[in-house]
């Protein structure tokens, strides 16, 4: 396609106006739900909003998913085949790590996450802004560093009559930039001149052409704008393997299109710059359907009910009440104080009615309908750390797992949506012959020796990109305590290497029981345990060792092997899943209605 041409640009921008117009309903849908996201009472201050949220399962249920797939930075590996480019390969992986961190992909990809459980997940990789470095003695200029941006829905666009994202025409997002950022040097001049372009405003003025006037020419700014902004639109064509930027105006953006200030290669000709992150692909369709949207049905009715059942506990009251010839002690009774004895000339003439108060049945409605939430959003209870603790390690790992298989198919998405994002970003570092990244790195089998200097500078290339194959560590991203740490390092020193001591003794290897020590107190934050196990630094010998008969014991093997353990089984209530006590609460509450 020649972005230049008019009649094939015309149709370029016919058919985004087409798939954007199709994409209204998506993004309708996207709105809502966000809105029941963010509760009733968001931006409303103090004031009570006519449909209260009283409980936001929706925000407890994205919480839980956020910190189960990507609650931590991403770790990436870097592998070769090629053994003389190994220790490269740990120099660009140091690089890559450092270049994950400096631009915090780990915001990126919860955004993504949280994009996708309303929709989709929109991640764009570009060169953004940095820190200008000298050149020469008196040029400055801004090298840029490889970025990863969320796109919003709202402004994103794609070729809405593809199947799947693979067989798209065209795709793209648009964005605001200061008008002054198109002196730089990404933009064809002469095509700026010749448009003769100008700043553009986000508001619809109607009639008010003096003040419209005043914005074009760069006099006057929106009024949550510092400096003069114009609206563009960068759309990636896969038939060209290109990006073409286009100035567009934000009240009618695919009317009226201008020729590109801008041409150019994405880092990685077959994927172009977007990645999409989806959790419920639908056949036949580019977008999915959604978590949220599945819930959000019980959502909502549960609030309904827990409004209706608020309504009522609040109308409830006891009335006092008496017939004609009770009067007298009706008074008596009215004026007695606590535990007075008050002498009634007949009872019966008296009584208390009791009035409104929540339904019975409603209330155990509710707790199923809780119950059905808990398990259509995957167990979520457990998943948040909100259900019954098991009293045993192993028991917890077993519910745990149960939970993991729900999120195993979400899981993989999620890694697969980070390796592909990762693999544009390092290919995107490997392109740039800008960037410096300071870095350090310690060589396996050296960690007793200081790190080395593994700064990545321009220069800095062995071999080709192609030689490198970069993975993310798939257990590097979910949320994982310190006491489960410290229990993985424990099982993994019972189960393995203290059974393998006489192994392990003859390959020369060591336990640091002392280093074990200082790990548990950082870990379960118990400082006080360095001080109750103390190392005078001189090793003590074991009991027997050295005997001449052989029959001595050392720290792994013979001292272990006569160790006797007994193993009791006992079963222990741990108070019922949080579906049983549900249920019997519904029974008791059913039971309380006789009836109703």
């Amino acid at each position: 396609m020649d972005p230049n041409n008019e009649v094939e640009r015309n149709r370029l921008f016919k058919a985004m106006d087409y798939s954007y117009k199709q994409l209204s309903p998506f993004r309708s849908l996207v709105s809502g739900l966000v809105q029941e996201y963010a509760g009733s009472s968001y931006g409303k201050g103090l004031t009570r909003p006519k449909f209260e949220t009283l409980m936001n399962l929706m925000n407890q249920t994205v919480d839980a998913y956020t910190m189960s797939l990507v609650a931590n930075r991403p770790r990436c590996t870097v592998n070769t085949t090629k053994r003389n480019l190994w220790y490269f390969s740990q120099h660009y992986e140091t690089a890559l790590n450092n270049l994950i961190a400096s631009i915090y992909l780990e915001e990126t990809l919860q955004q993504s996450v949280l994009d996708a459980f309303f929709c989709i997940g929109i991640v764009k990789c570009h060169m953004a802004d940095s820190v200008e470095v000298q050149v020469e003695n008196d040029q400055w200029i801004d090298p840029g560093t490889p970025f990863a941006s969320n796109i919003a829905l709202d402004n994103w666009v794609h070729d809405m009559t593809a199947t799947k994202y693979s067989k798209v025409q065209f795709a793209g997002d648009w964005y605001r930039i200061p008008f002054d950022e198109l002196d730089s040097p990404i933009f064809d001049q002469a095509a700026i001149k010749n448009l003769d372009l100008k700043p553009t405003t986000k508001n619809q003025f109607g009639d008010q052409n003096e003040r419209l006037d005043r914005i074009a020419s760069g006099q006057e700014t929106d009024r949550d704008e510092l400096v003069p902004m114009i609206d563009m639109v960068d759309v990636w064509v896969p038939r060209d393997k290109m990006i073409y930027t286009f100035p567009i105006n934000p009240q009618r953006p695919f009317a009226d299109p201008q020729k590109a200030i801008a041409a150019f290669p994405p880092d990685d000709p077959h994927l172009g710059p977007y990645d999409l992150l989806t959790f419920n692909p639908v056949p036949e369709n580019v977008l999915p359907s959604s978590p949220a949207s599945h819930i959000s049905g019980m959502a909502r009715n549960i609030n309904n009910i827990m409004r209706k059942q608020s309504r009522k506990s609040q109308g409830e009251k006891d009335i006092f009440f008496y017939t004609p010839a009770g009067k007298q002690d009706a008074e008596r009774i009215q004026n007695a104080s606590d535990q007075q004895r008050v002498q009634l000339e007949d009872p019966q003439q008296c009584g208390v009615m009791h009035i409104g108060g929540v339904s019975q049945t409603a209330q155990a409605y509710l707790h199923d309908m809780l119950a059905f939430y808990d398990r259509s959003a995957g167990n979520l209870s457990t998943m948040a750390g909100l259900g019954n603790q098991a009293p045993t390690l192993g028991q917890e790992q077993m519910i745990q797992g149960n939970v993991s298989k729900k999120e195993a198919s979400m899981q993989y998405r999620i890694v697969s949506h980070t390796v592909r994002i990762v693999r544009r970003l390092g290919r995107m570092l490997w392109n740039d012959q800008n960037k410096t990244i300071p870095g350090q790195m310690t060589v396996p089998g050296l960690e007793h020796f200081p790190p080395l200097e593994a700064n990545w500078e321009p220069g800095d290339r062995e071999g080709d990109y192609e030689d490198y194959d970069l993975n993310i560590d798939i257990f590097s991203m979910p949320h994982q305590s310190p006491q489960q740490k410290f229990n993985t390092m424990l099982g993994l020193l019972q189960n393995v290497f203290l059974p393998a001591g006489e192994m392990l003794q003859s390959q020369g290897g060591n336990i640091n029981f002392q280093k074990v020590a200082e790990s548990a107190a950082k870990l379960l934050n118990a400082p006080e345990l360095t001080e109750w196990i103390e190392f005078s630094g001189m090793p003590t010998p074991l009991p027997g060792e050295g005997d001449d008969d052989g029959g001595g014991s050392d720290e792994f093997g013979k001292l272990a092997a006569s160790t006797t353990r007994n193993y009791v089984r006992e079963s222990v209530s741990s108070g019922g899943s949080p579906q049983n006590q549900a249920t019997m609460r519904q029974q008791a509450w059913l039971g309380m209605s006789g009836g109703e």
